[in-house]
């Protein structure tokens, strides 16, 4: 793989370690990894080994369009199979770089924040949120984290929609993923009877939760939770 890590900077901090040590064991195994940071802080610079490129973007400003050009022109020229932005503001940069480079590549994101304080960082908040849905994967660090933000509709996006009816219909009226990937239902009709095959033998413990998931029980999670679904389908239901 051909990896492009963009941080908000090297300070001394969790995020930035994790990806440090991530990007190294990745350069070890034989991965092109490649390395950006927004803000002015080399802090950990000496713990980044194998790197075959680090840029700094000596970003002066909050949204800084010199910045953004130089990573953009990064993108471009490193055509990277996958990027992965560290947290909210690294994923505004990745996200604004990717769309003016015109590369296309799936786009990570780890999000490491607990929890925001003050209303600047909750107002920030709001437009981050569809940052985080178009994002291709969204990884949390724990499970406790995950259940705080997906409750406050920080998530990853629907990435296909297979529009299913009855065997008249001309749709698809039976559909086998072929790819472990995390999946759910929207039920447009009255009726419906469900069927589901998977490997056996079938042991609930061994079921593996979507992290957008809402939690069993918890009906005003799922009324959000199919809320926000809606507004996602409503797109591509037109």
């Amino acid at each position: 793989m051909r990896l492009l890590f963009i941080t908000g900077s090297l300070v001394h901090g969790g995020a930035e370690r994790h990806t440090i040590t991530l990007a190294n064991r990745l350069a070890e195994r034989g991965h092109e990894c490649h390395f950006a940071y927004v803000k002015d802080d080399p802090s950990q610079l000496g713990r980044l080994r194998g790197a075959a490129s680090v840029r700094c973007l000596h970003a002066q400003r909050y949204l800084d369009l010199g910045s953004l050009k130089q990573l953009a022109a990064l993108m471009a020229r490193v055509q990277p199979t996958s990027i992965v932005a560290v947290n909210q503001y690294p994923l505004l940069y990745a996200s604004l770089a990717q769309r003016w480079s015109g590369v296309r590549a799936p786009l990570t994101v780890t999000f490491h924040t607990t929890f925001v304080q003050g209303a600047k960082e909750q107002l920030k908040m709001l437009y981050y949120r569809p940052l985080f849905w178009n994002a291709d994967c969204l990884a949390f660090v724990c499970e406790a984290q995950r259940r705080y933000w997906v409750r406050r509709l920080v998530r990853g996006r629907v990435t296909e929609v297979i529009a299913m009816g009855p065997f008249a219909s001309g749709r698809p009226f039976f559909y086998r993923i072929a790819s472990p990937l995390f999946h759910t239902l929207r039920i447009r009709s009255e009726v419906l009877v469900f069927h589901e095959t998977t490997s056996g033998p079938f042991r609930r413990a061994d079921t593996v939760f979507a992290p957008w998931a809402p939690e069993d029980g918890d009906a005003a999670a799922v009324t959000r939770f199919l809320t926000d679904l809606d507004a996602q389908l409503a797109p591509r239901e037109r």
